[in-house]
């Protein structure tokens, strides 16, 4: 099989050949700011040499809340990324306008970043739990809208789906990243990794 860029992707490729340069600094600048602004807590930095892979991996294993954080992060990525996949052959084949797909997705990542911080702030206030759970029905509902769409719908109604889905899927992996702890020299310590 031969891999090709979308036309929507091809034309932009052809017009602005600096369009990759541009988007790829746009994509790792963020991570300048970041790296910037964080820094390792003073008590950690001269501490003991690290437990060896083995003993680290055994002790977050004897971690209970761990276990079910990873597995149920594990689950639902695997879950969610299958229906997100599906999601480029939905536009493609079922509705017919594959340079939607883009657009679609653009929208809901930006709504996803957006949106993320606002769950984080409501995890705060209430339990993980149940938020998590409304965060994958959101999710799920606006999955099965799609199922009705028709190829004849206009393109703003299709792409209204799109950033109110990305709501729904912040929820979960903000949320189980949030509360996993991982143990590191004696300490629970947060992990908050993609």
């Amino acid at each position: 099989y031969r891999v090709r860029a979308s036309p929507h992707v091809a034309s932009v490729s052809k017009a602005q050949p600096a369009w990759d340069v541009r988007f790829g600094a746009m994509i790792a600048l963020p991570w300048f700011a970041i790296f910037a602004a964080t820094w390792e807590r003073p008590d950690l930095r001269s501490r003991a040499e690290p437990a060896p892979l083995r003993e680290a991996l055994r002790s977050l294993a004897q971690h209970r809340s761990f276990r079910r954080l990873v597995a149920l992060y594990l689950c639902g990525r695997v879950a969610i990324d299958l229906a997100s996949t599906m999601l480029i052959l939905y536009f493609t084949y079922v509705i017919g306008r594959s340079g939607d797909f883009e657009y679609a997705m653009l929208l809901m990542l930006a709504s996803v970043v957006v949106s993320m911080p606002i769950w984080l702030w409501v995890s705060r206030l209430r339990n993980k739990a149940p938020l998590f759970i409304v965060g994958a029905l959101w999710w799920a509902a606006m999955q099965s809208t799609l199922l009705f769409a028709q190829p004849d719908w206009p393109r703003s109604l299709l792409l209204v789906f799109a950033p109110i889905m990305g709501i729904g899927y912040a929820a979960m992996p903000s949320l189980v990243l949030d509360a996993s702890p991982a143990h590191e020299a004696g300490s629970a310590v947060g992990v908050a990794t993609c």
